[in-house]
């Protein structure tokens, strides 16, 4: 005779439901805190980049412009 097989959790079950969501739920609030750490640094980075920008790019367009005047006469 064959038995039908069912699955039981009990709390204390490594796969059960309450436990894996668990797991995801931690494993999420871990990889937040993780960004939210790393933002700092980010912004700073970001800061420098935009100051570096704000002035090699003029420079860069008025370097052109130089040369271009130099060209045209």
């Amino acid at each position: 005779m064959m038995t039908k097989l069912t699955p039981r959790s009990s709390p204390d079950d490594v796969f059960s439901r309450r436990a894996i969501w668990n797991r995801i739920r931690a494993a999420a609030v871990e990889a937040g805190e993780g960004a939210l750490r790393e933002l700092p640094s980010t912004v700073r980075r970001l800061r420098t980049l935009l100051l570096v920008l704000t002035i090699a790019v003029p420079a860069f367009l008025g370097g052109m412009l130089v040369v271009l005047w130099h060209f045209a006469h």
